[in-house]
């Protein structure tokens, strides 16, 4: 009979460059990859949850796998930090320096974990997070 087909899957980059990774498995015969996405950003929902208590942290957003956190100096006018003192870029430097990569856009902090992450990963990631909020926001 032979290898089973193989089929390609298709990886995008955030720079709009396009991949074609070679599976081993027809699609069909591997799990299910939505139920689990789906389980997964539950996950990342439980883990981010906290950071809505967050004296620093205006607003928590998540669409499936992506979450935002906004840091902000005042919780209750939602009065940001100047824009000149990066905050969100000290949050990314940390996270680095801690093993993981946030995305800083300006001092709104994004976890975009891949597909493959362990929900022990994203409880490692939310306590990155967190621990690099309070590092980036304390005065």
């Amino acid at each position: 009979m032979g290898q089973p087909p193989t089929s390609k899957i298709l990886t995008s980059t955030m720079c709009g460059s396009e991949n074609y990774i070679p599976s081993p498995l027809p699609l069909s015969r591997r799990e299910d990859v939505i139920a689990r996405n789906r389980a997964l950003a539950a996950h990342v929902a439980s883990a981010i949850a906290p950071f809505n208590d967050h004296p620093r942290v205006a607003e928590v957003r998540q669409t499936g796998m992506i979450a935002a956190i906004e840091v902000v100096r005042e919780k209750a006018t939602r009065e940001p930090f100047p824009w000149q003192e990066r905050r969100g870029r000290i949050v990314y430097r940390y996270a680095l320096e801690h093993g993981a990569l946030l995305r800083p856009l300006g001092d709104v902090v994004y976890l975009m974990p891949p597909y493959v992450i362990a929900p022990d990963e994203i409880d490692r990631l939310a306590v990155i997070a967190r621990e690099g909020i309070d590092r980036a926001t304390t005065d």
